[in-house]
């Protein structure tokens, strides 16, 4: 993936994080490489900036917490949109740590399959492996928040939109992609994607050692508590 793109990847990722002061200056930012790129992603996420700028910040932190915290439908993590609270959500998130950890990437108080980090492991992916990747993965889920935004006029669904529109445009996708079926996930994952030879690394990390999860997700805790609910090691 080209540099241009690995930042506006970065930029997106982001913006799943809990909102900080520098949060619509990056949207904005974000909004302004999209249109200079002719990006259909340009229009929503240009939406997005408006509306983030618009909003005192306390306004904007509850909006967030509402959207991603609070509501599982569209939780920002990757890996439970896929599998839920099943064995193999474990296995995708000590796998993309291990990816982490092999590609020098840094960590956040985020869990390993939250948006900011799968993005960032797919942006440091060879091409073709990281197209295979998006399509059986990281559209599905994208996909899965997108309709659980999809009723009324949701302040995020125009940055949710945006990351889809990124995603299929990057590595020339149809939408279909954002309709997978779970069983190919499933497939995927249980073939060791991001560790076969075909995707250039050849087996370089470890195998994923057996660790023990809470996946709760009826209460679903805020961003800033999350890293107390990881036992990933």
């Amino acid at each position: 993936m080209n540099k241009a793109l690995q930042t506006r990847f970065d930029a997106i990722g982001r913006l799943f994080r809990y909102p900080t002061e520098g949060y619509p200056a990056l949207a904005r930012e974000l909004a302004k490489s999209l249109c200079t790129g002719s990006s259909r992603a340009a229009e929503p996420m240009a939406r997005f900036a408006d509306y983030v700028a618009s909003i005192p910040p306390h306004e904007l932190e509850e909006t967030f917490t509402r959207t991603f915290d609070l509501n599982p439908a569209c939780a920002a993590e990757i890996g439970w949109h896929l599998f839920g609270e099943e064995y193999l959500r474990g296995l995708f998130m000590v796998r993309i740590r291990a990816e982490m950890r092999e590609r020098g990437l840094e960590e956040s108080g985020e869990l390993p399959d939250h948006v900011v980090h799968v993005l960032a492991v797919l942006a440091a992916m060879e091409p073709k492996p990281a197209r295979e990747f998006a399509r059986a993965c990281v559209c599905p889920a994208v996909g899965k928040m997108q309709r659980a935004l999809a009723e009324g006029d949701p302040p995020f669904r125009p940055l949710v939109d945006a990351l889809a529109a990124m995603l299929l445009e990057a590595f020339d996708l149809s939408a279909d992609a954002l309709e997978a079926e779970e069983g190919d996930t499933a497939a995927f994952i249980g073939s060791d994607p991001l560790h076969a030879p075909a995707c250039g690394m050849g087996g370089c990390c470890p195998a994923p050692e057996t660790v023990a999860l809470e996946l709760p997700r009826s209460e679903p805790a805020p961003a800033s508590d999350r890293t107390t609910k990881e036992h990933v090691s």
